[in-house]
């Protein structure tokens, strides 16, 4: 998941991402990217639609400019995983996303008539083993300027409020993607180390699904279909609560 290879790699892409110019193109349906304007847009759109996500601003000394300042990151408290990967491996389909990329046609209705499904626990009579399992994730989305994509970052904690180490993190995520895009990185907002679904792979998945749609996508909902997307690599966290769009795998 990490090494000293793949460090010095983040750190001269960070370097890198400093002095690369501003595309001011919309490429999203060509090159699945988006532009820091258009981060903010789509940004917007997901806190619009699913109100549990707010905008937060980078502590001191993180701030790009790029971004707004109330604007760095996007971020929601408190996802639900109440089961950990080895329950539910043996029947989920590990290539389920990519029957998702092939076999999707987005329709921009579908992301308009939506209804905003809260995940906090209400049910007192939750069973006793299941509460044992319970684990909550703060899960944050930031812009990553280098590869011109959004960029997830996971930090969790058990059912005592103590926070996970990386190698429970990881019992939460499909094995088959442990070694090829989960890494541990400090957080570009907050310099705190999270475990990061790496975006090196992500505009590949936005220019499938634009290649395939019958009409262009906007980039207003570049997020919330990387948030679809990626539920379908962390089974266990219920990302899909979150954004309750109706699409079919």
């Amino acid at each position: 998941m990490y090494s000293l290879q793949h460090r010095l790699a983040e750190n001269i892409r960070s370097i890198i991402s400093h002095f690369t110019p501003i595309s001011q193109d919309s490429r999203f349906n060509s090159d699945g990217l988006i532009s820091p304007s258009e981060f903010v847009d789509a940004g917007d759109y997901t806190t619009l639609q699913f109100p549990k996500w707010k905008w937060r601003s980078a502590e001191k000394g993180f701030e790009v400019p790029w971004l707004p300042k109330n604007k760095q990151y996007l971020y929601i408290q408190d996802v639900a995983s109440r089961k950990r990967i080895k329950d539910i491996e043996t029947t989920y389909n590990c290539n389920e996303y990519k029957k998702w990329i092939i076999a999707h046609e987005i329709n921009s209705d579908d992301f308009h008539n939506t209804n905003y499904t809260d995940t906090n626990i209400q049910n007192n009579s939750v069973d006793i083993k299941l509460m044992s399992k319970l684990r909550t994730y703060d899960i944050s989305i930031t812009y990553d300027k280098y590869f011109q994509i959004p960029r997830m970052w996971l930090y969790g904690y058990n059912q005592d409020g103590i926070p996970l180490d990386p190698k429970e993190i990881v019992q939460d995520i499909m094995s088959e993607y442990t070694e090829k895009t989960i890494t541990i990185d400090p957080h570009p907002c907050t310099g705190i180390s999270c475990i990061s679904i790496h975006p090196c792979k992500h505009s590949d998945i936005f220019k499938k699904i634009a290649l395939r749609n019958r009409t262009p996508i906007k980039h207003e909902m570049a997020i919330v279909i990387l948030l679809k997307f990626l539920s379908s690599v962390i089974p266990t966290i219920e990302l899909d609560h979150t954004i309750d769009v109706n699409i079919s795998l």
